[in-house]
């Protein structure tokens, strides 16, 4: 974030921004671990949370987000 400070009365405008997956990368579930499948052991069948689908970090396009705030 970055603060302009307007001294005549104290008020302030703030700018910041916020960005996610910056890098735009994949963000891999991890493998399946049942060995006695044949078919899904060490596959990796889809894209998720490091803790599962639901969790960890998410998958997605990379975003960014921007915002002014004036204060007085």
């Amino acid at each position: 974030h970055k603060d302009f400070f307007f001294k005549e009365n104290g008020a302030h405008l703030r700018w910041e921004t916020t960005a996610t997956n910056i890098f735009n990368h994949p963000n891999f579930s991890n493998p399946g671990t049942d060995i006695t499948s044949s078919g899904s052991a060490a596959v990796i069948s889809g894209v998720g949370g490091v803790n599962g689908e639901g969790t960890g970090d998410q998958p997605g396009a990379r975003a960014f987000r921007m915002a002014l705030r004036f204060e007085w």
